[in-house]
């Protein structure tokens, strides 16, 4: 987790002057490479948390953006607009940050234990694996 906080860090420090779109560009494979590593744990808290700490960071970046006697509420306002992530949503017109949350949680499904890959039932395992079996007798 701190590696992923780390690496997020980094990516906003490196783009503190660049536009908008190009930060989101560069965040979106690093948010949704990470949430489709960990989505098979109960990770729906984590991922809640992270989006938490990331909105910190963006607010930050936000921030230190603002110019004269703009207000940091109005800086916020040009940043974050109403979306698919609520109020709060990092987004410009063409592009949106994608949301550790959005992540849909994959649980695993346990095999049976009577369950073989060599006994035979290529429909159990066909259904188990997403793999079809061709049975050639």
């Amino acid at each position: 987790m701190l590696a992923h906080h780390e690496a997020i860090k980094e990516v906003i420090k490196a783009n503190r002057n660049a536009p908008q779109s190009a930060l989101i560009n560069r965040l979106n494979p690093i948010i949704r490479g990470w949430c489709n590593y960990y989505r098979t744990a109960a990770s729906s808290e984590i991922f809640s948390s992270e989006d938490h700490i990331l909105w910190r960071m963006l607010r930050a970046w936000t921030v230190s953006r603002k110019k004269g006697k703009t207000s940091i509420q109005n800086a916020l306002s040009k940043y974050f607009s109403n979306g698919k992530n609520g109020k709060w949503t990092f987004q410009n017109g063409k592009y949106a940050l994608y949301s550790h949350a959005e992540t849909e949680i994959m649980r695993h499904t346990l095999v049976k234990p009577e369950a073989s890959p060599y006994d035979g039932n290529w429909t159990y395992w066909s259904i188990h694996t997403g793999y079809i079996y061709w049975d050639t007798n």
